[in-house]
């Protein structure tokens, strides 16, 4: 395995986030503490997840 395989290799091994949660942290503490708290995740995967949670979120509490 390369160095350059260790992201496949995190992303492969680690759960994916609830789409909710990331939503969550994104929104109270930023893209930054979602950075520190699933580093192996893309800023794109992360802002999709949060898209989706906040899509599950309104569908959840009404509008």
């Amino acid at each position: 395995m390369s160095v350059n395989d260790t992201h496949s290799w995190d992303t492969a091994v680690r759960r994916q986030p609830c789409a909710i949660t990331v939503a969550q942290v994104i929104d109270e503490y930023g893209y930054e503490a979602a950075q520190e708290r699933w580093g192996w995740l893309t800023v794109r995967t992360l802002s999709s997840l949060a898209h989706q949670g906040r899509k599950q979120l309104e569908r959840r509490d009404g509008p």
